[in-house]
């Protein structure tokens, strides 16, 4: 005992001592094992902890994409513009925190900061990438999708840039360019399941319906919990029930369902996915199952544009009028232009 505590009191043994990378590290593996687990209070406390114990940027990094997938935007943007002021003259704070912004889906801001991080370097592929990023959520389609070309011009090899600029062409139906880059973003980076399912979504529209097949399960395999994949391939089923005999379309209505289903667990916070299984449902003239998918399609934030039509429908068609009539004059108070609501009120009071 006394050789133990000896040598503490001869340096002074009141003083604590220092943290070390190895702790650091452990703290880190810690953090880990808690995200995995799905403890995220306790993951976002051991990361922040860590990084006071050796402030590393791949440990803030990591913490931050961590918060990012587990939708706590508010604490990401947070973390983010923390180092972002502190290190004013680092690419890499521009680019956390423009990233954080993003996900958080404050466009303007991001878009903001990733000008300032082009002005500081304009050979940086991820500052044009993620000011098309940003142009594309302002809604300036064009632009942000000849920005993301820059990017990749830049840097072809990136899966992310790739993938970035791959899923902006499929949105405005570019398809055929779409599959192309994300052809190239599989490449890449083959074990990436959103490269996969939006490829797999880019050949469904191609008509090449074995290979989205392929690349769809393909997603799946690599991560089971990803809800696009299933959202593509409940579409892919959809579309493949509207043809054949009646009973190869009743079971690949039935596998249409199960995939959306899978969807909205595991992507329950895009409105999209639910719109996509009320419609399904309604179609399965499962009633019930399908209002509640267009409820949670309009109360996410953004809401999905036609699901308060929708939802006034299945509420029509349980006699439901009352509340028909409610959900839709509380959406035209927000929104006095929408054509297609006052369409569905005519037909409540009718």
């Amino acid at each position: 005992m006394l050789a133990l505590v000896l040598p503490a009191l001869a340096c002074g043994g009141s003083q604590k001592p220092k943290k070390t990378s190895n702790e650091s590290t452990i703290t880190l593996g810690k953090a880990r094992d808690a995200a995995r687990t799905g403890d995220v209070e306790k993951a976002d406390r051991l990361y922040e902890t860590s990084y006071q114990q050796k402030a590393r940027y791949g440990t803030l990094q990591e913490h931050v994409d961590f918060l990012i997938s587990s939708a706590r935007f508010d604490r990401a943007v947070q973390l983010a513009r923390g180092f972002f002021e502190s290190e004013s003259a680092d690419p890499r704070g521009f680019e956390l925190y423009a990233r954080a912004l993003l996900a958080a889906g404050q466009a303007r801001e991001a878009l903001d900061v990733a000008d300032q991080l082009v002005q500081l370097e304009d050979t940086n592929p991820r500052g044009h990438g993620l000011r098309g990023r940003a142009l594309l959520l302002l809604g300036r389609a064009d632009e942000g999708i000849e920005e993301l070309q820059r990017a990749v011009a830049i840097d072809g090899k990136s899966p992310e840039l790739l993938l970035a600029l791959g899923e902006a062409l499929l949105k405005v139906n570019r398809i055929d360019e779409a599959s192309l880059r994300l052809r190239s973003a599989t490449r890449q980076a083959p074990e990436n399941a959103r490269a996969a399912a939006l490829l797999g979504a880019a050949l469904r529209e191609q008509g090449e319906i074995e290979e989205s097949r392929q690349f769809l399960d393909k997603a799946i395999e690599i991560d089971p919990t990803d809800g696009r994949a299933y959202f593509e391939l409940g579409i892919l089923f959809n579309k493949l029930s509207q043809q054949g005999d009646p009973a190869a379309k009743a079971d690949l209505a039935a596998q249409a369902e199960a995939a959306l289903a899978k969807a909205v667990e595991f992507g329950g916070d895009d409105s999209t996915f639910w719109y996509a299984y009320g419609e399904i449902s309604r179609l399965n003239k499962k009633i019930d199952q399908a209002a509640t998918a267009y409820r949670r399609a309009v109360d996410l934030k953004p809401p999905h544009p036609k699901a308060p039509g929708k939802l006034a429908m299945v509420l029509m068609e349980a006699n439901r009028y009352d509340e028909a009539e409610v959900l839709l004059t509380a959406q035209l108070r927000n929104d006095p232009s929408n054509g297609q609501n006052y369409y569905y009120l005519g037909a409540v009071y009718a």
